[in-house]
């Protein structure tokens, strides 16, 4: 039961802070969200770099790696990353549980992770109106501050073209389509949408995670 506390208020304590970056670049009109994802790989290193030098210890090595994205036609994007993908160490992409473009980060992720979803009444027109801006600005506020996390998006969604449009761009942020999932093949059968955001906590390669809906 302790324990349970003890997650439960780390979880909220997540979702404050982000809420609270949220509503502070929300409530700035002069915001330019652009900005923020092209300062991303900066904030990554320098934060590696500063957090090493403060326990003593040698500056971390930062690799720059080309991910390609094949859920959208090939298309490619630099990461930042601390650690990158060994692939004769690596688990099988059985192992994990969100897409091939997320399993070439490599192993030690930390990631925040939510369930995008509609039902059979909704448009996916609509959807791109209500939702993908706000998936750009929480990629956006993540990297702000939260450097060295990326965002995991659970959806079904299959065929919005903002979706690629985002994938091939945003750095940190990973659309898993919940009908193709690699552990489990279509996840939408299987598990709530409102769930879809916890399967993180079976991936192997991931080190930390934070759920939303």
């Amino acid at each position: 039961m302790l324990l349970f506390i003890i997650i439960l208020g780390i979880i909220i304590g997540y979702r404050i802070k982000v809420g609270k970056g949220l509503r502070e670049v929300k409530a700035k009109r002069t915001v330019n969200i652009e900005d923020l994802l092209n300062n991303l790989e900066e904030e990554k290193a320098d934060d590696a770099v500063q957090t090493a030098v403060a326990q003593g210890a040698a500056p971390p090595t930062i690799k720059s790696l080309k991910i390609t994205v094949p859920e959208c036609g090939g298309c490619q994007k630099n990461v930042q990353l601390t650690e990158s993908l060994d692939v004769a160490k690596a688990p099988p992409l059985s192992h994990t549980t969100c897409s091939e473009s997320a399993y070439m980060r490599g192993g030690g992720q930390k990631i925040f992770s939510y369930s995008l979803f509609l039902n059979g009444a909704s448009n996916l027109h609509d959807s791109r109106r209500k939702y993908f801006e706000g998936v750009a600005l929480n990629a956006a506020v993540i990297a702000e501050l939260f450097p060295g996390w990326s965002m995991r998006v659970y959806h079904n969604l299959t065929g919005a073209d903002a979706i690629c449009e985002l994938a091939c761009s945003v750095p940190n942020l990973d659309f898993c389509d919940v009908s193709a999932n690699p552990m489990v093949g279509d996840l939408g059968t299987e598990i709530l949408p409102t769930l879809w955001r916890f399967m993180p906590l079976a991936d192997a390669q991931v080190q930390r995670r934070s759920e939303y809906s």
